[in-house]
């Protein structure tokens, strides 16, 4: 044990210092003065002290620690939280604030780790030695990754520990990716091989191991185990990715099998490069014209030789920063790293030969190129640096001498020497200026911290100087050029150039204001710009970041534990999520519903025209806006793109928004498979936000998770990183008191999330009644047809609606009514015969004028059911008229429950109709549930005479003398008939609970009232059998051990197997994954439910074993039973494309997860009995299969088995009452086919919601 030794009135005092070691990598370990701490109270306990140990440096708020830690309780509880738990961890460090240095800064306001006490954390250790350079001596500290399965209550902390566990395994990654590179450079072949293999066993599928580790089997001399590990290289690439090695691979292979790889290669450079001839001098080195011998391409190798070294240390971290930053990007227009090496003293870098000279020199041979050259390299640049910022690198040297030119002129940024590498500390002194000196900004000069628009201002600086021929600020002396920066006036481009057009002199402006305030947070929003005036598309006017939106959650970002900036790329395991949600968006909307529209008419172009003011922008009042209507002529992809991907899509009933919004999510949906980093385009109904009104970012999650089957908590990381871009459809679904909340709620998300791009919907009329505009950055209206349309239209279709068409010419409201893309559609289907086109017209003629359109409109729709609806009776077993009166029901229920997509999953009692049927479902399988329950009991009656209990009631046995029959059965019929009669008093008091609910409104929204239930339905039960017990005189063991049993297995039961409400009654269990932390809120459960069993048994056994061992060993099997129970949870399947395939899954996991427990608990039992029965097998193999058997029911029931019960249950009555038919999937499709329903993955939505409006006002 360390002492601290300090002085105190002139006399030294020591004091003992414990001494901490705390290791996070593979398995979490804490030793105080090296005794082990493992009594850690809670995972949140242990949660607090890796929080802010990693994180040392920082203090943290107690409003902020409380926040993250127990989120979902009033602000009072969880700081009460967070004071206990700190408590019990200074406890356990042992720790205080006495004159030794505490573990823990502790004060009223914040909360810190101390950096300067006595402890050690590996994390550190592995960190520092990265830093150092030491990589053998780091990659001992990475036993495995960073905490792996340490989950807790906070959402936003297991996201926070996620993105630590990825930075440190990429860490770690490549630092044994550069170990290895270093170790075949210096043959140590042995040594290169076993890092290659650590690589392997962190990712078997990386392929540049796989390489690394053929060269050094091959440079040692054994070229049949390098063969062998290309054989194992392409069965692990082909098991992982299905895919076969890169080309790189295949010739590494083929070099090695024809012996040209051995001993003599190991003085190339990294292995396979030749040193050339030099063809540069730089700042840092020589740049050689190199060769790879595996491809045989030209490369370029920088070389930093010890003559440097020796007198500017500094020079090293600076060349090995370069290859870091290099290392991390991947672009076309930045400077490929193929690899880096050490040999001898000499530092080298391998990258890319770029042949085309640099930019200085293209300048110098013309001063002022083309304009439209000067945008091609100014987009290209931009979108290079954007990627380095996506990253977190800033350059921090951009110069036209660090970019280069290849043979098409494409400029390539490099030289990363002085780049910032996330939150890495500067190479310098603080306050010390790094870059050239002519291009630095106004914050570098005076040494501050620099971010993004330091980068931005250089780029300015540079795309002047194409356009001009000069630099600005240009003096005779760096001394002069810094003080210019810092107080001349940015010179006016337009004093040179004349002929510039006004974009693009306010970008320059933009971009070179001193106050690095007013530049662009983003130097994609500066490329915009230039784009839009390569493209010749009307340019937006530039608008300024705000800081506190922008740039703040930019600059905080790597600090936090919740990213609010758009993520880099994401790495295998997010990627493959993230394409499991484009493929259901593609299947659900593209697929299911644009395709199908596509591909039920002839395609009608819709065209556009702005509306300016139907949106609150938020730069109104700092940046001009036309605010006129302009037709636009460019599609709905560039549009959007044209309005910062921030647009609102209006348009009349009919006139094709859906159809435009999901022609963009197509378009976005293929650029999003292509680049990882855009965010993912999601369609959402807004017609169900108003049955919770929540703020939309919660509405998100809930509807990624119960539309797309998403988890909440990677929904929830999805939106606060930004990665997903909103298409929102049926605001004017939203019932009309809640759409100006829901505006709101939009409105709020937008200043919460700005980066997150939006494309709305909404009819015209709808949007422009409610009272408050969304913040878009642009909105769009939606023209309606041209007469020139609508008769192209109905020529095309041919002779089968002439008489339609005669009729609409000489009708000027049908005319007007067929401008709508919907209607015109409809009405050509509706009328291909000549006597029902004629009657549209007469028919309607005798309403009156200001009633006409409105019948004119339920005659079409009325029309084009009944040919729809018989055009399905002649393919199918249903008649025409059910099938209209099931359609009306459908649509009924779906605009009653507030959906858009309907699932037969999400069919609930509240789908009934009337009460009776309500309190019929809830009887029926209340009642159920008994009968199964009465089994459970039987057949641990079954189990009574071997243990000693009196299971016979006299009752059972004067009927079974009488009957002649087996006294089994006779308690096999009472058992049924009394929990039947107790199902019966548990529906009834869930008919009580649920009519409350449904008067009051709020359905879902009284989760309080669940567990009252429950114990009301526990008490009900206990008192209903102690009357039975009472006025039958029955006292035996038997009759007490189910008095104990019956409330339990009835609570127990209802838990998993009904809901809260009408409205979600039915659950699916689609799949299920253990949770540790859910099966640790159920110990104590388990605990007292299996104790209180243990007893109850123990005592009518009256067996010779103590109390404790009895209640122990008989209380085990349902103790481990419920724990069981809590920690199997549900989760989501990635494809769910079949009708009802919820119901399924849960059928089948009810089977196979019943079944398991029930062996598993039966060997339990097994066992159990065997030591109480000094190993009676026969009579421990009994009790085993009466526990296999209980056990089984209990799990298949709780884990889906009741929710298919309970389906079918629903199912019956929804068909005893002909609301639905009997193959009600099969109707379904069938209305898919005949252009009724939409198919939308395993769901269905009408064609069009005039049509689910119109059906829903029928009778039926």
């Amino acid at each position: 044990m360390a002492a601290l030794v300090v002085k105190m009135c002139g006399i030294a005092v020591k004091w003992p210092m414990s001494r901490l070691e705390v290791s996070l990598f593979g398995t979490f370990q804490v030793k105080l003065d090296d005794v082990s701490i493992t009594n850690f109270r809670s995972v949140n306990t242990q949660g607090l002290l890796v929080y802010l140990m990693l994180q040392a440096e920082r203090p943290f708020s107690r409003d902020t620690l409380a926040t993250l830690f127990w989120p979902d309780v009033p602000d009072s509880t969880a700081k009460k939280n967070l004071r206990q738990t700190l408590y019990q961890l200074r406890q356990l460090l042992n720790d205080s604030d006495e004159p030794p240095q505490p573990f823990l800064l502790v004060s009223r306001q914040n909360i810190q780790w101390n950096p300067e006490s006595n402890y050690s954390l590996d994390v550190q250790l592995f960190l520092a030695d990265l830093a150092r350079g030491d990589l053998e001596t780091a990659v001992e500290f990475y036993i495995g990754e960073l905490l792996p399965g340490f989950t807790c209550d906070s959402l936003e902390f297991e996201n926070w520990l996620r993105q630590e566990r990825e930075r440190l395994h990429r860490l770690a990654l490549a630092a044994l990716d550069d170990l290895t590179e270093r170790q075949i450079t210096q043959a140590d072949f042995v040594a290169a091989q076993a890092a290659a293999r650590r690589q392997l066993a962190l990712e078997p599928w990386r392929e540049a191991a796989h390489r690394q580790l053929m060269r050094a089997l091959a440079l040692a001399g054994d070229r049949s185990a390098a063969l062998a590990q290309f054989e194992l290289c392409q069965q692990v690439l082909d098991e992982e990715l299905g895919a076969p090695p890169e080309r790189e691979t295949m010739n590494l292979a083929a070099q090695i099998e024809a012996g040209a790889f051995g001993l003599d290669d190991a003085a190339l450079i990294a292995g396979q490069y030749e040193l050339g001839e030099p063809i540069g001098q730089g700042a840092m080195g020589t740049v050689y014209r190199g060769r790879d011998r595996v491809t045989g391409q030209p490369v370029a190798i920088k070389m930093l030789d010890r003559s440097r070294v020796a007198g500017n240390p500094e020079l090293v971290e600076r060349f090995r920063r370069e290859g870091k930053a290099l290392r991390q990007l991947a672009h076309p227009n930045i400077v490929q790293l193929l690899a880096t090496d050490e040999k001898e003293g000499h530092h080298y870098l391998v990258m890319e030969l770029v042949e085309g000279g640099d930019l200085l020199g293209f300048l110098h041979d013309t001063p002022q190129p083309p304009l439209n050259d000067v945008l091609s390299i100014a987009l290209d640049l931009s979108d290079a640096l954007a990627r380095a910022h996506r990253l977190n690198i800033l350059h921090r040297d951009i110069k036209p001498a660090n970019v280069l030119l290849d043979g098409n002129g494409r400029p390539k940024l490099t030289d990363f020497g002085i780049a910032r590498l996330g939150e890495e500390s500067t190479l310098t002194q603080h306050g010390g200026v790094l870059g050239s000196v002519a291009y630095l900004s106004p914050e570098a000069c005076r040494g501050e911290p620099l971010d993004e628009r330091s980068d931005i201002w250089a780029f300015g600086l540079l795309l002047y100087e194409m356009l001009a021929g000069e630099r600005p600020f240009a003096k005779p002396t760096s001394a002069a050029t810094l003080m210019a920066i810092l107080q001349e006036p940015t010179p006016d481009i337009r004093a040179v150039r004349h002929d510039l057009p006004p974009p693009l002199t306010d970008l320059l402006a933009q971009m070179l204001h001193k106050d690095k305030n007013q530049r662009f947070a983003s130097v994609r929003q500066g490329g915009a710009v230039v784009e839009a005036m390569l493209n010749g598309t009307p340019v937006e006017p530039a608008n300024p970041a705000s800081p506190s939106v922008l740039y703040s959650s930019l600059a905080s970002a790597t600090a936090q534990p919740t990213s609010q900036r758009a993520a880099s790329v994401p790495q295998a395991e997010e990627r493959q999520a993230q394409l499991v949600l484009l493929n259901k968006v593609q299947q659900f909307w593209v697929e299911g519903v644009l395709r199908q529209t596509l591909n039920e008419g002839t395609l009608i172009e819709i065209g556009l025209e702005t509306m300016p003011d139907a949106v609150a922008n938020p730069w109104e009042g700092i940046v001009r806006q036309p605010q006129m209507s302009a037709p636009l002529t460019q599609p709905i992809e560039a549009v959007f793109a044209r309005y910062g991907r921030s647009l609102l899509i209006l348009g009349e009933p009919g006139s094709g928004k859906t159809v435009m919004l999901l022609k963009l999510a197509s378009h976005l949906l293929a650029q999003a498979r292509q680049d990882v980093q855009m965010p993912i385009p999601v369609v959402f109904n807004l017609s169900s936000w108003a049955k919770k009104s929540q703020p939309l970012d919660r509405w998100l999650v809930d509807e990624l998770n119960e539309k797309y089957l998403i988890p909440k908590a990677m929904g929830q990381a999805w939106v606060e990183a930004n990665q997903l871009l909103l298409l929102l459809d049926g605001l004017d679904e939203v019932v009309g008191s809640k759409q100006a909340e829901c505006v709101r709620a939009i409105n709020n998300f937008r200043q919460a999330y700005g980066l997150i791009p939006v494309a709305l919907c909404c009819r015209t009329r709808v949007y422009q009644a409610i009272d408050l505009p969304v913040k878009l950055n642009g909105a769009v209206v939606l023209k309606p047809l041209t007469v020139d349309q609508t008769d192209s239209y109905l020529d095309g279709i041919g002779e089968q609606v002439t008489g339609l068409h005669g009729v609409i010419r000489e009708d000027a409201m049908l005319q007007e009514i067929v401008r709508s893309p919907l209607m015109l559609q409809v009405m050509s289907r509706a009328f291909r015969q000549e006597d029902s086109s004629a009657s549209l017209r007469t028919e309607t003629l005798a309403a009156p004028d200001a009633q006409r359109k409105e019948v004119l409109l339920d005659t079409i729709f009325h029309n084009y059911v009944q040919q729809m609806v018989r055009e399905l009776a002649a393919t199918s077993p249903f008649h025409w008229q059910q099938a209209r009166s099931w359609l009306v029901w459908l649509a009924q229920k779906m605009s009653e429950q507030g959906q858009s997509v309907f699932l037969l999953e999400s069919l609930q009692p509240s789908w009934l109709s009337g009460r009776p049927y309500r309190w019929s479902y809830l009887i029926l399988t209340r009642m159920l549930l008994g009968g199964f329950i009465g089994l459970i009991l039987w057949v641990i009656g079954l189990t009574a005479p071997q243990i000693g209990v009196a299971a016979h009631s006299n009752s059972s046995l004067l009927m079974a003398a009488r009957l002649d029959v087996n006294i089994v059965w006779i308690d096999l019929i009472a058992s049924l008939g009394f929990n039947l009669f107790y199902g019966f008093v548990v529906g009834g008091i869930d008919i009580f609970f649920f009519e409350r609910r449904s008067q009051k409104g709020t359905g879902l929204q009284i989760s309080q009232w669940d567990w009252p239930r429950k114990a009301v339905m526990a008490t009900a039960v206990a008192l209903v059998v102690a009357v039975q017990l009472w006025l039958f005189g029955e006292e035996t063991q038997m009759f007490i051990l189910q008095t104990t049993a019956e409330p339990f297995f009835f609570v127990l039961l209802s838990h998993f197997a009904f809901g809260q409400s009408y409205e979600n009654d039915i659950g699916t269990v689609e799949a299920l994954r253990w949770s540790w932390q859910a099966s640790l809120r159920g110990i104590l459960p388990a605990l007292v439910i299996g104790g209180v069993f243990g007893l109850v048994i123990w005592r009518l056994m009256g067996t010779g074993v103590s109390l404790l061992q009895g209640v122990i060993l008989l209380g085990m099997p349902i103790a481990l039973l419920v724990v069981l129970l809590f920690g199997l949870n549900n989760r989501y399947v990635e494809t769910k494309a079949r009708p009802n395939q919820g119901i399924w899954l849960s059928g089948k996991n009810g089977l196979v997860w019943g079944g398991a427990i029930g062996l598993f608990l039966a060997l339990v039992t097994f066992l159990e009995r065997l030591i109480l029965q000094w190993w009676d097998v026969p009579m421990g193999g009994l009790f085993g299969v009466y526990a296999g058997i209980i056990a089984a029911l209990i799990a298949g029931l709780a884990f889906g088995g009741f929710n298919v019960i309970s389906h079918v249950c629903l199912r019956l009555l929804l068909r005893a009452s002909d609301q639905i038919p009997r193959r009600f999937t099969l109707f379904l499709n069938q209305s898919a086919r005949h252009v009724l329903l939409h198919r939308v993955g395993s769901g269905y939505i009408f064609v069009h919601q005039f049509l689910q409006d119109h059906l829903a006002a029928q009778e039926r």
